[in-house]
């Protein structure tokens, strides 16, 4: 193998190794983020359970809505027959 092939081996390792220090220093920076927005939201899961939404299988009651100020939209009616 002449020298160029060497040198780029070389410079292609040191890419490699300071690209991993640098993935590692960002780790470490926001894995307390990561767990601070853990615990906001096991906090908020507790205090109101349902904020998840309906349960998978469970029928939506119908509902209506104000749109636009003054126009009233019935949903859940038409919802009913979409299965």
């Amino acid at each position: 193998m002449s020298w160029p092939w060497e040198a780029a081996i070389v410079v292609l390792w040191v890419v490699v190794l300071v690209l991993c220090v640098m993935v590692l220093g960002m780790l470490r920076r926001i894995a307390p983020v990561l767990a601070r927005a853990e615990k906001i939201i096991e906090l908020q899961q507790t205090l109101s359970p349902g904020i998840g939404g309906l349960e998978p299988g469970s029928e939506v009651t119908p509902f209506e809505v104000v749109a636009d100020g003054d126009k009233v939209l019935r949903l859940g009616e038409e919802l009913a027959y979409r299965r």
